[in-house]
């Protein structure tokens, strides 16, 4: 225990930053905006927005929306000293371009906004308990794309 009743026992490190690359490498660092590659490592990288967590069949989950590069890590964390990364989810369409994007004169996009849901902003877990279908949900609100997309957790 520490002063102020807070004791760190786990970071993510730059696990978020190595998972999202190896997922997308050619949209590695897009910004929310754009699909530019490495267009956010001078700024914020992933941005990691918002943390949401919830027990599954008597498993720990801590899920991180992305609000950049868009999607979900889930990490179990029931054992806070081993914690592990469990998986990567991100329903964003980069090969889309949302109609009403701007082309520069050069060729490049700006406000290339892509499809699908984009921007994670805010998470809530669903218990199996409270959900209508009985089985665990994870909500996820996307700025950019005004999108809600709700996820089943098997």
């Amino acid at each position: 225990m520490t002063g102020n009743g807070l004791e760190e026992v786990f970071t993510s490190g730059n696990d978020l930053e190595e998972i999202s690359f190896e997922a997308y490498p050619e949209y590695y660092n897009a910004s929310n905006d754009n699909s530019s590659l490495d267009d956010r490592s001078g700024k914020k990288g992933v941005e990691a927005e918002s943390v949401a967590t919830g027990v599954v069949d008597g498993r720990t989950y801590a899920f991180v929306a992305l609000e950049r590069i868009g999607g979900v890590v889930v990490y179990d964390v029931t054992d806070v000293e081993n914690v592990s990364f469990v998986t990567y989810v991100n329903t964003r369409d980069f090969e889309t371009v949302v109609p009403g994007s701007e082309v520069y004169e050069d060729g490049e996009l700006d406000k290339w906004v892509t499809g699908g849901d984009v921007a994670p902003e805010g998470l809530c877990f669903v218990s199996s308990q409270s959900s209508p279908n009985g089985k665990a949900l994870l909500l996820v609100a996307s700025e950019v794309s005004g999108t809600v997309a709700v996820f089943e957790i098997e």
